[in-house]
């Protein structure tokens, strides 16, 4: 298990030839921790995307700084809490079936963990090959979704980073999109 100090990691997944983005790391965040706490092998694999110093730790000694430190213990727990919300966030995007709600719903969770830029907008560290992953949609499908936000001028992709203009209407563009195209859809996390 690892808890990052300083810089950035990428978690990703093979599937298939195809690697697929699970989220970016930073000060703070722990990665492996699922697989010492259940004794079960990693699931994800770890990449530096920006020059990183982490604390490693084993069963033992992470099980004695855990025990040592309550503010730790809050901090797994908030971490834990933020992964479930996120897999049911995911799975709830997923289970939309209009691709262009998908993306910008997706755009919406990413901008959840950003600060606010000086004219309001969200920076996402992401880009369009993460956009396909998460959304689990094509990479040429995800590039036309965005593209047709960028003309709109609700975005803007550059190759490292979305920038979300204005949260506030992408929310309530999703909003009333879904409302118009799933009809049945009671809960929106």
């Amino acid at each position: 298990c690892y808890m990052v100090q300083r810089g950035e990691v990428r978690l990703f997944k093979v599937v298939g030839d195809v690697e697929k983005t699970i989220g970016f790391l930073q000060s703070g965040d722990f990665f492996g921790e699922m697989a010492l706490l259940s004794n079960a092998p990693r699931t994800a694999t770890a990449v530096v995307v920006e020059e990183c110093v982490a604390y490693a730790f084993n069963a033992e000694n992470f099980s004695q700084i855990v025990s040592m430190v309550p503010s730790l213990r809050m901090q797994l727990l908030r971490l834990f809490a933020k992964r479930i919300y996120n897999l049911r966030r995911q799975s709830a995007i997923l289970q939309l079936s209009d691709v262009s709600i998908r993306v910008a719903d997706i755009l919406i969770m990413l901008s959840e963990t950003q600060p606010e830029g000086p004219n309001g907008e969200k920076i996402l560290p992401s880009n369009t090959d993460a956009v396909a992953n998460w959304a689990g949609i094509t990479i040429d499908t995800a590039r036309r979704a965005l593209k047709s936000y960028a003309d709109k001028g609700r975005i803007e992709v550059f190759p490292d980073r979305i920038v979300v203009k204005n949260l506030s209407e992408l929310q309530r563009l999703v909003l009333s999109l879904i409302h118009i195209s799933e009809p049945t859809r009671l809960d929106v996390i």
